[in-house]
């Protein structure tokens, strides 16, 4: 997904494998829903189950940009 701040995010969808391991992870609240985030130096990790969905997504700059587009998928 194009961003228009140029930090594109890449989105994966996945039925959702039943009980995931979030640890190492940290635990946002997006919109009252359960989010997990990672943070590198490399790539932010914005994560989270929904309908019987997992959506993962990733961009290189700022978990913002992540948190801020879980906003309208939750």
């Amino acid at each position: 997904l194009e961003d228009a701040y140029q930090d594109d995010i890449v989105m994966t969808l996945e039925y959702t494998p039943g009980d995931v391991d979030w640890d190492g992870y940290a635990h946002l609240d997006v919109n009252g829903y359960d989010a997990y985030a990672v943070s590198t130096g490399d790539y932010n990790l914005l994560s989270f189950e929904k309908d019987g969905l997992l959506y993962t997504m990733t961009c290189r700059y700022d978990v913002n940009t992540l948190v801020d587009l879980g906003y309208h998928i939750l």
